[in-house]
């Protein structure tokens, strides 16, 4: 009942609703549409109208609120039917699991946090009441007491959630005892009219009844919105087998391609390889052809170095030649000039020889004469009377004579020595 009072502005219905249904109810028509959110952000919900999917970049309901009727109205206009319809749907959830939706659907970014404004904006347009109404306004006291809008975990925000859904419980509560303490017991007011104890029995036997067929509606159309759900996913499962169908072709036109390279490549590479035993084998021919042209060039060489070295021998042999009728010239002319020296030196020697017997002979008859002249002079009385005297000078006459004789045999023998005849 503090649902009630929290959805309609603080207006009481018949039908009792928490607030974990609430959230239920929000958190049903977001997890139904979570498997396809990115591929139909609407759906159109069994009651007519459009159902708000929660965007994951926004952190808020993308809901229109031309879409969406107005909470009383939507509350007024629906009957038992609806109410029961709508705790159906949500019976399925805990209220952990709800807040954890509630918490996902304000997790944008991922982080484990969220803003506390955030959250209030989310709920303010959930509920489509303003931040001034009393509960979602003590609820933002909960949230930030400070002022300061603070990142709010998971844990505190189940904590703080719990605490104030028991809350609003409470105050429900409270004001129902004080609604229901100042009527009359025998009327109960439904809808704005007054029913009585049979009235009100038969109407619960027409609501149980209804509740029945609802429930039995329901599972019709959850088994609906499953198939629809179900549908789409098939559809979008089809999309992403088509697209990965045409991607598999195209690798494969590219794998086809690839291999039709590849072949290329193999034929562009036997080639190659073809050439490349055929350049070698050129190469080969070319180096053997190149080593027998390295072996005549070397025969080349030296056959003309031989031929150097033989025309370098006759130049030599007719320098040799030369030298050798230079030398014969030259040994016949000093054999000339020999015979020529040996002639002039006997010539020479013989007048020598001439002249020295000459001045023997001259020297032997003036030593004769002085002889003579002595043996004269020694015959005579006078002569000798002085013998004793004289024999002296005879004597050194003698020894003249005989160094005389000395000195002619050593010029003698000095010119045999310097004659030609015996250097040669």
């Amino acid at each position: 009942m503090a649902s009630e009072n929290l959805l309609n502005g603080g207006q009481s219905f018949h039908g009792e609703k928490s607030e974990s249904n609430l959230l239920s109810s929000h958190s049903e028509n977001h997890e139904s549409s979570r498997p396809s959110a990115q591929t139909r952000p609407m759906r159109e919900d069994r009651r007519g109208y459009i159902a708000p999917a929660l965007s994951r970049d926004s952190g808020v309901s993308s809901i229109e609120h031309h879409q969406v009727p107005d909470s009383n109205e939507m509350w007024s206009s629906c009957g038992p039917d609806d109410s029961t319809e709508e705790t159906v749907d949500t019976s399925t959830f805990s209220e952990e699991e709800l807040l954890d939706i509630t918490f996902e659907a304000c997790n944008t970014t991922g982080t484990g946090e969220v803003l506390a404004s955030t959250i209030m904006q989310y709920l303010q347009t959930m509920t489509s009441q303003s931040p001034e109404q009393d509960r979602l306004n003590a609820l933002n006291r909960m949230l930030d007491p400070e002022c300061r809008d603070p990142a709010i975990s998971r844990a505190t925000f189940q904590s703080t959630m719990r605490e104030w859904i028991a809350q609003c419980n409470q105050d429900g509560m409270h004001e129902d005892d004080k609604h229901i303490s100042g009527e009359n017991p025998c009327k109960v007011p439904i809808n704005g009219m007054d029913f009585s104890g049979p009235e009100i029995k038969t109407a619960f036997s027409e609501g149980e009844q209804c509740y029945w067929m609802s429930k039995q509606n329901n599972s019709l159309l959850r088994t609906v919105s499953q198939g629809e759900d179900t549908n789409l996913q098939l559809t979008v499962e089809i999309t992403e087998l088509s697209a990965k169908l045409a991607s598999a072709q195209r690798s494969a036109g590219r794998t086809r391609s690839l291999v039709e390279e590849l072949e290329e490549a193999r034929r562009a590479l036997r080639e190659a390889k073809e050439r490349a035993s055929r350049a070698q084998a050129s190469s080969c021919k070319l180096s053997k052809e190149c080593d027998c042209l390295k072996a005549h060039i070397q025969l080349l060489e030296e056959k003309e170095e031989l031929e150097e070295t033989l025309v370098m021998l006759a130049v030599r042999d007719r320098e040799l030649t030369k030298k050798d009728i230079l030398m014969d010239k030259l040994k016949n002319s000093h054999l000339e000039n020999h015979r020529i020296i040996e002639k002039v030196a006997l010539i020479v020697f013989s007048l020598s020889l001439k002249g020295l017997q000459s001045e023997l002979m001259h020297l032997s008859e003036h030593s004769q004469q002085a002889l003579l002249r002595f043996d004269r002079h020694c015959s005579s009385p006078q002569g000798f009377q002085g013998r004793s005297g004289g024999v002296p000078n005879h004597r050194s006459l003698h020894a003249e004579i005989q160094d005389i004789q000395q000195v002619t045999k050593a010029l003698v023998l000095q010119l045999v020595i310097n004659s030609p005849i015996v250097l040669l």
